[in-house]
């Protein structure tokens, strides 16, 4: 299936959005639901004002990109490292870490992420070298009808993945789950809900805070003399408490049935229910949130008892979705170099492989351990293995060799870690 050279239209842009009302949630997310990402790809953006959003996807990221990276020669030969060795020197240029992430963001907020393997001249290497254009996906739709994806070019819709799951030639989709239904996978469908959520939670209490926060000072004046100037010298003066320390209230002597009454004033404080409720509110969404993106919202928070079991468990959630982050980014190198292979006329099987290590630290020391342990226990076999030939020798026996280093090298081990 072969894609006429396209390029990415000049307007692909990041829609619009200031701020999302229930209603047009609702309408993005039945587009998003239907295929039409055009919005949807927005509200993705527009998610990551809120702090908990972009610092759930900051840490999330940051866990595959910040992962030890290597190119494996596809084979031995000469041919196969150099031409790894080739790739590397160019890599930076052809899939800079700045796609990367942008790539992985698209799959955790929207599912998918597509991409073109675009070719430009190099003046200083004298050649064409392909690079990783990352597609927007407010210009990529998923057809239902067809069961196809497509991406929006200056040429107009191209398939970039058919029916059948051929790719278009040129081009890189990464899905995160079925071909039909990977869209409905994203982090936003979930998202949109908590995000704006937490924006009405937020405003409220700000509105709270700023109507309620100080309490309402009640002014009281003697009756008939609220226009006077002394009353508005009263008044003036009380409108600046917080920033001058003192008023003068004016007191009237008692005189009997025609005493005019002094000037006072009270204080009225709301209770703090209400504004508990809107930041136990904020606080919930903001869980939801976190727990969406990273699988878990026990690193993020601070709970009394358990936090050291609680952060374990967290962090082998959050292994999981590195390692799988990591398995994606293999998957689109894999991706682009059957496209590299194309534009150079070369046989596929000699491009390297792109290898993120995704392995726990506590992976890596088990297995030194494990090494020392039978280097251990190997020596210690070659070392009674004299002993125990003579003493066969001695009464008459034939030693199988191979046998016996089999079966006594699993004792040694067992002994030595027993001894550790």
């Amino acid at each position: 299936m072969k894609a006429p050279t396209t390029r990415q239209p000049a307007l692909a842009s990041t829609p619009t959005l200031s701020s999302v009302t229930v209603a047009q949630l609702r309408g993005i997310l039945r587009e998003h639901e239907s295929g039409d990402f055009t919005r949807s790809a927005g509200l993705a953006e527009l998610s990551k004002r809120s702090s908990d959003v972009s610092g759930a996807l900051e840490q999330r990221l940051a866990g595959a990109m910040g992962l030890p990276f290597e190119l494996e020669a596809a084979n031995g030969t000469t041919n196969a490292r150099g031409l790894r060795d080739r790739v590397k020197q160019r890599w930076s240029s052809v899939f800079p870490g700045g796609s990367q992430r942008t790539m992985l963001q698209d799959r955790v907020m929207l599912g998918f992420t597509c991409a073109r393997i675009t070719a430009a001249y190099d003046a200083t290497l004298d050649e064409v070298v392909p690079y990783v254009e990352r597609w927007h996906p407010s210009i990529t739709r998923f057809d239902p009808t067809y069961g196809r994806w497509e991406a929006y070019t200056a040429e107009g819709w191209v398939v970039v993945l058919d029916e059948l799951g051929r790719r278009g030639e040129g081009w890189i989709v990464s899905l995160v789950g079925d071909r039909l239904t990977s869209h409905l996978e994203g982090a936003l469908r979930a998202l949109g809900g908590s995000y704006v959520g937490q924006e009405f939670a937020q405003r409220d209490a700000r509105r709270h805070s700023e109507r309620m926060g100080q309490g309402i000072v009640e002014a009281q004046v003697p009756g008939g003399q609220a226009e006077t100037d002394e009353a508005k010298r009263y008044t003036t003066a009380l409108s600046k408490v917080g920033t001058n320390g003192l008023i003068v209230s004016p007191q009237y002597l008692d005189q009997g049935d025609d005493a005019s009454a002094s000037y006072g004033l009270k204080l009225h404080f709301p209770p703090d229910s209400g504004m508990k409720g809107l930041l136990n509110l904020d606080a919930a969404e903001a869980s939801r949130l976190r727990l969406r993106i990273l699988g878990q919202d026990t690193t993020s928070k601070d709970a009394s008892g358990g936090g050291y079991a609680r952060s374990q468990t967290g962090a082998g959630v959050r292994q999981d979705l590195t390692e799988g982050d990591a398995a994606a980014l293999k998957d689109i190198a894999s991706q682009l170099f059957d496209g590299w292979a194309l534009l150079e006329a070369r046989p596929r099987g000699l491009f390297p492989c792109a290898e993120w290590c995704a392995d726990p630290p506590e992976d890596e020391e088990r297995e030194a351990r494990t090494r020392q342990a039978n280097a251990t226990a190997t020596s210690a076999i070659a070392t009674a293995l004299p002993a125990i030939q003579a003493a066969a020798e001695a009464a008459g026996l034939t030693l199988d060799v191979r046998r016996t280093l089999e079966e006594a090298r699993p004792v040694f081990m067992e002994n030595d870690n027993a001894d550790a």
